[in-house]
C-alpha cells in the first residue's frame, strides 16, 4: 500500500511548482537588476562588508538564496554574483558558495521539468505521435 495516491502526488507537485514559479516571479519583480552594477557594489562595499562581519550565515544564507533564484529564473547576473561571492567571503569561500548555489539552482530547474512537466509533455507528444512517426521514417 502505498503512503500517498497519485492525487495526492500529483496536488504536491503543482504546490511545489507554483510557490518556485511565485519566488522567481516575485524576485524579478521586486528587485531591479538593472541597478545591481559593480559601481554599485563598490559604493556599497563597507556597509556590505559589515554586514557580512555581523551576521555571516544571514549573509550566505541571502546571497545563495538570490543566486540560485538568479540561477532558476535565467536572470543573467550570475558572473557578477561570483564576483561578488568573491568580494564578501574570499576567493575559496566565494567560489564554493557561488558553485554550490548554481548546482541546487539548477537541480530545482531539472526537477521541475522532470517531474513538473513530465505530465504535459508526455500528454502533447501522445497526441502528435502520429506527425513525428511519420517525420521519423
Amino acid at each position: 500500500m502505498a503512503l500517498f495516491d497519485k492525487k495526492q502526488v500529483r496536488f504536491v507537485r503543482w504546490v511545489v511548482i507554483i510557490f518556485l514559479l511565485a519566488l522567481v516571479a516575485m524576485i524579478r519583480m521586486y528587485i531591479s537588476f538593472d541597478a545591481i552594477t559593480l559601481t554599485t557594489i563598490q559604493a556599497q562595499a563597507t556597509m556590505l562588508q559589515q554586514y557580512v562581519a555581523a551576521q555571516y550565515w544571514h549573509a550566505v544564507f541571502w546571497y545563495m538564496l538570490l543566486f540560485i533564484c538568479a540561477s532558476m529564473g535565467g536572470i543573467p547576473i550570475t558572473i557578477l554574483l561570483t564576483v561578488v561571492g568573491g568580494f564578501l567571503f574570499g576567493a575559496v569561500l566565494g567560489t564554493l558558495y557561488a558553485t554550490a548555489a548554481a548546482t541546487i539552482g539548477t537541480l530545482c530547474v531539472v526537477l521541475f521539468v522532470r517531474h513538473g512537466l513530465q505530465d504535459l509533455v508526455y500528454s502533447y507528444m501522445r497526441t502528435r505521435r502520429g506527425m513525428y512517426d511519420e517525420v521519423l521514417d
